[in-house]
């Protein structure tokens, strides 16, 4: 009962949160739409929080995007679209959350190396719960001493919420030097900076016969890829700050990347493959450690949420998350394969 209670406080309080906040691009930002290398984008990501407990809170999310009319040299304006859907459980009554999502851009260059997005994001979602694995004090057996499930509770099976609609929009902005490598000088490699506002219908959730109104989000976030001259090292400070009616969520992170492959051109796109490692740290509730694995197209993250903001019992204790992206480099699947603009190159490519 203390967990669904506890669920229940936090449906009002803020949206579901990960800790790689790099590993969910369309979800923190609609802008973040096609804003990639290569042309299609798959991710997804898996999260067990406070696996101590006897039913852990457990989020999913996957999310597919594509890009649409995007030049080989990329110096015209060009379309990102992407659908996201995402799932989330908690406690014994099984509290969840269920939201998909259709998010849509426009990418602009404006100069070399800087690109402008705007998005858009559509869709909805629902919440449900189901009573029948919770105790209820009305069950109590005073001559056995004990709680018995078998006492009518007169309580309902299970309760979904209406379905809402719901809208956000954002902007980002990206600077990205392919120049950079192996012994050369430049030490700026990449860098984004955006904000998106989430929930701009204020959609109300009427869940159990009591309405609640959800709160606007407003979301800031911003990295950079810093590269340390004459090595192979880089390091990517990073931020993530969320914002919703009285709650507000702070990520502030570095990861340390060691480039184990330079970039190499092919259609347009540069592939590289680093190993990165370092650690985020949410404001007065949790250390977070990071790992990740990028291999060209492939990139694997892990981390775990190390909490420091509740008892002793607990401490330490939070959430292990992985992730997976894979981005296709080669030529648009939804293109004729070596139709112009998407041709295989040479042998001197």
């Amino acid at each position: 009962m203390v967990i669904f209670i506890c669920a229940c406080m936090s449906c009002k309080a803020q949206d579901i949160h990960f800790a790689q906040s790099a590993q969910i691009p369309i979800l923190i930002n609609p802008a973040n739409t096609g804003l990639f290398q290569g042309w299609e984008r798959v991710i997804l990501n898996h999260r067990q929080q406070w696996t101590s407990v006897q039913s852990p809170y457990i989020t999913t999310n996957g999310s597919f995007e594509l890009n649409i009319g995007k030049p080989e040299n990329h110096d015209k304006a060009y379309l990102g679209a992407g659908i996201n859907f995402y799932s989330d459980v908690a406690g014994d009554s099984k509290f969840g959350t269920t939201t998909g999502s259709l998010n849509l851009s426009a990418i602009v260059p404006i100069a070399d190396k800087h690109t402008v997005a705007a998005g858009m994001q559509f869709g909805g979602g629902q919440k449900k719960v189901n009573y029948d694995n919770l105790v209820w004090a009305s069950q109590f057996n005073a001559a056995d001493g004990a709680f018995d499930n078998a006492i009518t509770v007169g309580e309902p099976i299970g309760i979904a919420s209406n379905f809402y609609f719901d809208m956000g929009i954002g902007a980002v902005y990206q600077y990205r030097n392919h120049d950079v490598s192996f012994g050369k000088g430049e030490i700026l490699r990449r860098g984004h900076a955006g904000v998106a506002l989430f929930h701009l219908t204020k959609p109300n959730v009427d869940f159990g016969g009591a309405t609640t109104r959800m709160n606007a989000k407003l979301v800031a976030h911003g990295d950079v890829m810093v590269n340390i001259p004459g090595s192979k090292l880089s390091i990517e400070p990073n931020f993530v700050i969320f914002k919703q009616g009285a709650f507000s969520e702070q990520l502030y992170g570095t990861l340390l990347k060691i480039e184990i492959k330079s970039g190499t051109k092919y259609t347009g796109i540069y592939t590289e493959s680093f190993i990165s490692f370092g650690a985020k740290y949410r404001v007065r509730d949790a250390i977070i450690p990071e790992f990740f694995l990028e291999l060209d197209a492939f990139k694997v993250g892990l981390s775990y949420d190390m909490n420091l903001s509740f008892t002793e019992a607990s401490r330490y204790m939070g959430g292990f998350e992985i992730s997976f992206q894979w981005a296709n480099l080669n030529t648009a699947l939804f293109k004729r394969r070596n139709s112009k603009g998407f041709k295989k190159p040479g042998p001197g490519a």
